[in-house]
């Protein structure tokens, strides 16, 4: 195996999150911390403007604008890792290697067998496969489209999302009347569910009236949004805020909801599982998969159906405390199926399987 010391990674990627820095960061750090990124990455989110923390002098993070194909060649990358293949110049970038070191797709795409997606799979077969030894995925919603696209199971590899855990896990668990959205306010992640269902619920059943709601985000409903439910005592909404600020908000939680419809995943539910707290997820939210046993740590309702979401939440919110503390700490328990270290580990095994 090449020593970690000659290890150079390239990450081509979109809007670069805090966490997947982390994971990046923990790769440079393995064995010594000599090894080397190198990320191009588009302009932030004004809706989730990431600040990167923990920076380090092995990592350089360029903006795409930056892009300097003789700055790519002198690093000459041991892998690249792409994020899909959306981006032409990206694309170009990872081909031009022909082969000769191992090229990573990420993908989070879950199948559904749209006209789309089955155009897709057929020209992916043709030119993706070229240009590609494998391709990431964040888990079984993800297989069916990777198979498709031509990749063997053995070129599949699984847990992409991983999210920065440790300030998580190191939370008390903890119970509080208090439920939890974190994301943009923007249609697909139906923050308005939430509030509509929490104002129903605590108005018709004055016993739960004690719980309390939290929502943190930017996004273009936030105006309407605080307008109809910002004078209700019980609701809360925050900013977006630094992923370093996050823990504080978990800690101050009991439930965690988010009741989007088609979440390819959603890294945010790792973090809440870390932290210890009880899920409410939609059937269609890809992160579902991997951090939710229904009736162990959570419920999962019907993405198409507001009724079943409601009755849903009032079901949790009904729970007895000790109950809701019980799936608080199975959420942990089974948030350690995706960790850093198996992330990177994920990075330097396909360096030993790239033939």
């Amino acid at each position: 195996m090449m020593q970690i010391e000659e290890q150079r990674f390239l990450f081509l990627y979109t809007r670069l999150p805090e966490y997947f820095y982390q994971c990046i960061l923990q790769l440079v750090q393995r064995n010594g911390g000599q090894a080397k990124a190198l990320i191009y990455c588009y302009p932030k989110d004004a809706n989730a403007p990431y600040e990167l923390s923990s920076l380090n002098g092995n990592i350089t993070v360029c903006t795409k604008e930056q892009l300097d194909l003789q700055a790519i060649a002198e690093f000459n990358p041991s892998l690249i890792y792409i994020a899909g293949w959306g981006d032409k110049t990206y694309n170009r970038i990872a081909s031009s290697f022909g082969g000769s070191i191992p090229v990573i797709i990420g993908m989070d795409n879950p199948w559904k067998g749209t006209i789309r997606q089955r155009i897709a799979s057929i020209v992916g077969r043709l030119w993706l496969k070229k240009m590609a030894t494998f391709i990431w995925i964040p888990g079984y919603p993800q297989f069916e489209f990777g198979r498709r696209l031509g990749f063997h199971p053995s070129r599949i590899l699984k847990g992409l999302y991983c999210a920065d855990v440790e300030p998580y896990e190191s939370l008390p668990v903890t119970f509080h009347k208090r439920i939890l959205f974190v994301g943009r306010l923007v249609d697909f992640k139906r923050p308005d569910w939430v509030l509509e269902a929490f104002s129903n619920i605590i108005k018709q059943y004055p016993a739960l009236a004690d719980w309390k709601l939290t929502l943190v985000g930017n996004g273009p409903m936030e105006k309407e949004l605080r307008a109809r439910y910002g004078q209700i005592p019980q609701i809360e909404f925050v900013p977006f805020v630094q992923p370093n600020l996050l823990p504080a908000y978990y800690e101050s939680a009991g439930v965690f909801c988010l009741p989007s419809d088609n979440e390819h995943w959603g890294v945010v539910v790792h973090e809440a599982a870390s932290a210890g707290l009880s899920l409410l997820l939609s059937d269609t939210c890809g992160a579902a998969t991997e951090f939710l046993i229904p009736t162990f740590n959570g419920l999962i309702f019907k993405s198409l159906s507001s009724s079943d979401f409601q009755n849903r939440l009032f079901q949790l919110l009904s729970l007895p405390e000790s109950e809701l503390l019980e799936m608080g700490k199975n959420s942990r328990i089974i948030a350690r199926r995706v960790n850093k270290e198996m992330w990177v580990s994920t990075i330097l095994g396909s360096l030993e399987n790239k033939s």
